[in-house]
């Protein structure tokens, strides 16, 4: 049907074009009956049949979700693996590269061997600062026998 009819004034019409517009008119009837039978001959659903679709698709949305996580999770393992095989790889390379690797160290032991004579040792280096010393040993602090040594 023309949308233009209904903008103009129907006094203004001629005969052929009220004869159109009437034709036009009863097709576009003839058309909406034919839809609203089409309309009618459709089967009612029940909207259960919605609601176990909806019910369905969120099943599928968890499924795929708990999917998504195990995959990280595994994702997560890998890389652990892979780091802890790169760190074996290197520890194997390592005991390679230094199995013949020798270290020497020395340590030096004091030892405080008896001699026959007296002799001054070094609070802070342990060391014989003065040998065959003839003053009497002490064990009295504050004592002053180091003023009558002849080194000091």
């Amino acid at each position: 049907m023309q949308n233009g009819a209904f903008v103009s004034n129907p006094q203004t019409w001629n005969k052929s074009i009220h004869d159109k517009l009437q034709y036009d008119w009863d097709y576009s009837m003839k058309q909406i009956k034919i839809i609203i039978e089409t309309i009618d001959s459709f089967k009612q659903l029940s909207i259960d049949s919605f609601i176990q679709l909806k019910q369905i698709r969120n099943d599928i949305k968890s499924i795929i979700h708990e999917i998504h996580l195990e995959i990280t999770q595994i994702q997560k393992i890998q890389n652990e693996l892979f780091q802890l095989d790169f760190a074996f790889q290197q520890a194997n390379q390592d005991t390679i590269t230094y199995q013949d690797y020798i270290q020497f160290q020395t340590i030096e032991k004091i030892e405080i061997v008896d001699a026959e004579y007296h002799s001054t040792l070094c609070a802070s280096c342990n060391q014989v600062c003065h040998n065959h010393c003839h003053l009497n040993e002490t064990t009295t602090i504050g004592a002053q026998i180091f003023s009558r040594c002849k080194v000091m």
